[in-house]
């Protein structure tokens, strides 16, 4: 008798085998005239904004692609590196019972087909591209996969096909094209390096360059603590930034502004030879510690949405209310985040399982005394507190642009508008 499967392990292709921050068509369009670069790009502006699903974005980019052989799809993914221990992690599960899937609504089924040839995995579903006489894409694309609910159909079906009952299913996913698979029954959804609304649904977030604990949350249910270097790193450059503060009130606003932009302007350059292979004494090795293993495959955007939303305030609002804004997001949010960590986050919010009541509550109590230094202590309360609903929110928008915005526009308005000033 066959013994019925441990469980049943669901993967996401884009952003867990292959890192995300490499935004995989363009490998294949490099060569392309840039009226194609330049349409794709568009669309997938408009993909992020929300305007078109990611349905519709691989139908215009396939149409684009028309002419290309599927070989050359094939060949260019399969000289892109793969995440770490990605062969070693469904080896693992696989010999340990589990059913793997791969899945892709974004490549086609040949690409997943020679992925799984790598990894080894049970089942793989791509995109079906629709190919002429001499296997060159002909624009058209089919396939269950490629509808707006596609992967959740094709996860309950094997569901069902395989008796897999809905506590030994796992989800291993990146984006939010995958929000769909939370409506199958399942036992973990597994954010891997998750943009900021697959993160905010997870049961579980991973970050870094290295698949296999996944692997080790499968079997064990949860996360193991580790804190890392990067993770200290990364929050103490979080709160240095209240030294834009202290600088404007010494040298003023204007000069403060100027610093900001030139670092953006030194950080951007920089970025770009290190992704040339081009080393940069000190600024690269700092940003090597502070950058998650999975943003060093790309530029990491976060802080540059850190500088901007600090000079977003710095230009808006008068210094006293700026400073509000600058403080909640370097003291409040950084000592929101460690304690999650600490805590492991046992008082989730049902809409934003990534943050905790209890970061939230000492995010708001760190907050404040140094708020106090700047208005009274009624509107530090108040702005404090529209920064934990903002931290705690599962918000689309960067919480480095809308935590000092929100904050300090509260400031604003309570110090102008009300009687509390």
């Amino acid at each position: 008798m066959e013994k019925p499967p441990q469980g049943l392990v669901f993967f996401d292709v884009e952003g867990v085998f292959f890192p995300r921050k490499r935004f995989l068509l363009f490998a294949v369009t490099k060569n392309f005239p840039k009226t194609v670069l330049i349409k794709l790009s568009f669309y997938i502006l408009l993909y992020w904004l929300r305007i078109i699903d990611t349905g519709k974005l691989a139908s215009i980019a396939y149409r684009n692609l028309k002419g290309v052989t599927i070989q050359l799809f094939i060949d260019t993914y399969s000289k892109l590196p793969l995440i770490k221990r990605a062969e070693k992690t469904i080896s693992d599960l696989r010999s340990h019972g589990y059913i793997t899937v791969l899945s892709s609504s974004g490549l086609p089924q040949e690409v997943v087909d020679a992925l799984n040839a790598r990894v080894g995995a049970d089942l793989a579903f791509g995109v079906r591209v629709q190919l002429d006489a001499e296997n060159k894409l002909t624009g058209r694309i089919e396939g269950e996969i490629a509808g707006k609910k596609g992967k959740l159909e094709i996860l309950e079906s094997l569901s069902r096909e395989l008796e897999v009952s809905a506590d030994k299913v796992y989800i291993v996913a990146d984006d939010r094209n995958n929000l769909q698979l939370l409506k199958a029954p399942h036992k973990l959804f597994i954010g891997f390096n998750p943009d900021a609304e697959l993160k905010a649904k997870s049961d579980i977030n991973v970050t870094g360059d290295n698949l296999h604990p996944v692997f080790d949350i499968i079997r064990t249910g949860k996360k193991s603590k580790i804190f890392s270097k990067w993770f200290f790193v990364r929050k103490l450059i979080h709160i240095s930034g209240i030294a834009t503060i202290f600088f404007a009130s010494l040298f003023g606003i204007l000069a403060t502004q100027l610093v900001i932009l030139l670092i953006l302007s030194f950080y951007l350059p920089c970025e770009y030879l290190r992704l040339s292979g081009k080393r940069l004494p000190v600024v690269t090795s700092i940003i090597q510690i502070a950058a998650t293993s999975e943003e060093l495959w790309g530029i990491p955007l976060n802080p540059l949405w850190y500088a901007l939303g600090i000079l977003l305030v710095l230009t808006i609002f008068p210094l006293h209310i700026a400073a509000v804004g600058v403080l909640t997001l370097c003291i409040g949010d950084s000592i929101a985040g460690i304690t999650g960590e600490m805590l492991e986050r046992k008082h989730r919010y049902p809409f934003s399982r990534a943050k905790s009541v209890e970061g939230t509550i000492l995010g708001l109590l760190s907050a404040v005394p140094l708020c106090l230094l700047f208005v009274n202590p009624f509107i530090g309360l108040i702005a404090c507190t529209v920064r934990m609903i903002f931290e705690a929110l599962p918000l689309p928008a960067n919480d480095n642009l809308s935590i000092p915005f929100f904050t300090s526009l509260t400031a604003f308005l309570l110090t102008n508008y009300f009687i509390f000033a």
